[in-house]
């Protein structure tokens, strides 16, 4: 079935890229007044400490498809994205980096993908122009492993170039790193997800905020996601798995008998009473938020 775009909001972050967030916009401008569909720009300063903010105003003056949105401090780009997204009147929504690597040219293949019926197209940098060691392979390895979680095969889920229905990104709640994970969450739901190579520039301008602590981070969050995919039908599974040490330590110890080792006992049984009543309960909670999802 193919899909009618009638509204697109193109949320950008900054932090810091006051040297890049004028060609950005520009050029962004450019390439969706050229493809004809209404649309907005929502800038994000996510408590940048440069001209960033400055640059941004200064463009607003001239573009009245521009608005800005600028955070207290620095959140991160999980955060600041969160925050365009929630400003955003579209029915799609458009996303890329801010530091001058995505290629705005690419967004008209962008959005001719998304009308052929998909929910999700998510961009490929091929030929990736970023460090191969602290970037390159850290992803490869990710994807590699996303793949095996969800069943959903990507070959660049950190490419910030994408674009979503509206209403599949309402469905997901975002924090951490989790916007490198938006397509695999999304396809745990049942939405359409596509791929397409996009062109990607080296950093002429302004500074990486990319390091070894985000990428950290980064696999945080994949542990998280593979518990969510694996558990997610069944979240008291999460709570039965850690109260088994604690049942196989409250019966070692009742073996040993005495007064000391029987306290000991129970106390690790009651640990492991305690997580099996709060899988429970998840589950419950669970079932009966899905039922009520589904009524309504």
């Amino acid at each position: 079935m193919k899909n009618s775009i009638h509204f697109i909001s193109q949320v950008i972050p900054f932090y810091n890229e006051a040297e890049n967030a004028r060609p950005v916009i520009q050029t962004s401008l450019g390439e969706l007044r050229s493809h004809g569909v209404p649309f907005e720009i929502i800038a994000v300063d996510d408590g940048s400490k440069d001209r960033t903010w400055q640059e941004l105003e200064s463009l607003q003056k001239h573009s009245p498809e521009l608005k800005l949105v600028r955070l207290r401090t620095n959140f991160g780009q999980t955060r600041a994205l969160a925050a365009g997204i929630k400003q955003a009147q579209g029915d799609w929504i458009l996303t890329m980096d801010g530091d001058g690597q995505n290629d705005p040219a690419d967004l008209p293949k962008l959005i001719s993908k998304a009308q052929e019926g998909y929910d999700v197209v998510s961009g490929w940098r091929k030929n990736r122009k970023d460090n191969s060691l602290t970037r390159t392979l850290p992803s490869r390895i990710a994807n590699w492993i996303l793949a095996l979680i969800t069943g959903l095969s990507l070959h660049d889920s950190g490419c910030s170039l994408k674009l979503y229905r509206a209403s599949a990104l309402g469905s997901i709640s975002l924090y951490s790193e989790r916007h490198r994970f938006i397509p695999f969450l999304l396809s745990l739901k049942g939405f359409r997800i596509a791929e397409i190579e996009v062109n990607h520039r080296p950093r002429v301008r302004g500074n990486s905020k990319y390091g070894l602590s985000r990428t950290f981070k980064v696999f945080l969050d994949l542990i998280a996601l593979a518990l969510f995919a694996r558990f997610r039908e069944e979240p008291r599974i999460y709570f039965f798995l850690a109260a088994a040490p604690f049942m196989f330590f409250a019966v070692l110890t009742a073996l040993q008998g005495g007064m000391t080792y029987y306290g000991a006992s129970f106390l690790y049984a009651f640990g492991a009473f305690t997580l099996v009543s709060c899988g429970l309960m998840a589950e419950w909670l669970f079932h009966f938020s899905r039922e009520r999802n589904y009524a309504g």
